[in-house]
């Protein structure tokens, strides 16, 4: 009996010590697994349309708003999200007041109706009154000059408990602390920096070295509550801002990317893709993602002889991270935006035209 006992207390620390070896020795990367994967089709709102590189998309009551650098000379296009009919555009071309030069970043104010997009040439926000655009017109209210460190800045959100949050990525890990550079700041509504965050994702020695590697960003309607997820490597993280301060809630790391040593450096041939575009609405994640695909396939004469194996899927996670569901959508996706249970959407077609459309969710 004694040996029986003696024997079976071994068995049990052996398996303990097997467990935590293999946590230990577990790869922090983890590809996501879907529960779900289903292939949807998109329902076409409009007919070619020349947008240039888009920058961001917005859907609000009946209208949605796509940020991009058409050659007709304004950053803002406005259209009837029923009938894709284009209702107005916004904020000429320039450095001239009411006008932009780089527009990099947005951010929709739900509570007052406003809609606020961060100049990363001119270091202003712009905004946008969209009560402006339900007859027809729309231009600039209100133009500012936070007079904040914005020289590496992508982002300036106004936060709804008064001042703004500044974002930094652009960056060298080397460089961040002795330039006084952090990844977040939360200035109040008196410019007096109240908050900030400087830790990076960890990440192995032959990664991102010296550039976070591209990274989208999403805000929630709140304002206080926002996503980052990079386009090579597919690490995503959650953030928040909760009395006065900066907490990230999570990160994913899915999958390990070859990033260079050098800020020059984009991924190299074996890079897997990540997140192209991201948006998140009531706390569900929507991301544009090339999952399946590396750069290094992408060039390849496999890829080059079935085009179709480059279109976009649409994954959705929960609030917390969890994969939940995978979209297959048959076509390319440039831009995305959520509303009343549809996913709206700057697509290219089969033939090469730009177009909007949505999806059903």
């Amino acid at each position: 009996m004694k040996l029986t006992k003696e024997l079976l207390l071994l068995v049990i620390v052996l398996s303990i010590l097997s467990i935590l070896w293999s946590c230990t020795g577990k790869d922090v990367y983890q590809a996501p697994k879907f529960p779900k994967t289903e292939s949807r089709s998109f329902e076409l709102l409009s007919g070619d349309l020349i947008l240039g590189i888009t920058k961001s998309m917005q859907v609000y009551n009946g209208e949605i708003i796509v940020c991009s650098t058409a050659p007709d000379g304004n950053w803002l296009h406005i259209y009837d999200r029923t009938n894709g009919e284009m209702k107005a555009s916004a904020i000429p071309q320039g450095r001239g007041p009411g006008e932009g030069l780089n527009l990099h970043s947005s951010y929709l104010d739900m509570s007052t109706e406003t809609l606020c997009y961060y100049d990363f040439n001119m270091h202003k926000l712009l905004s946008i009154d969209l009560k402006q655009t339900e007859s027809g017109g729309a231009y600039v209210t209100s133009e500012l000059d936070p007079c904040l460190p914005m020289n590496r800045a992508n982002a300036l959100i106004p936060v709804p408990q008064g001042g703004f949050l500044l974002c930094n990525y652009f960056i060298s890990f080397e460089k961040q602390n002795k330039e006084g550079l952090n990844r977040y700041m939360y200035f109040d509504a008196a410019r007096s920096l109240k908050a900030e965050y400087v830790e990076w994702p960890e990440l192995e020695e032959n990664a991102l070295l010296s550039l976070y590697a591209y990274p989208e960003t999403a805000f929630d309607s709140d304002g206080m509550h926002w996503v980052v997820g990079t386009q090579y490597g597919a690490i995503l993280e959650s953030f928040s801002l909760k009395n006065g301060e900066i907490i990230r809630e999570w990160i994913r790391y899915f999958y390990p990317t070859d990033m260079g040593a050098h800020m020059n450096d984009a991924g190299n041939s074996e890079s897997v893709l990540g997140f192209s575009k991201i948006c998140v609405k009531e706390g569900i994640i929507y991301s544009v993602v090339d999952f399946d695909h590396s750069l290094k396939q992408i060039i390849s004469k496999e890829f080059k002889q079935n085009p179709e194996t480059l279109n976009s899927k649409i994954a959705v996670f929960s609030r917390e991270g969890k994969p939940i569901r995978l979209i297959e959508t048959g076509v390319r996706v440039n831009e995305i935006a959520v509303d009343d249970g549809c996913l709206f959407a700057v697509i290219e077609t089969s033939d090469g035209k730009e177009c909007l459309a949505k999806m059903q969710l």
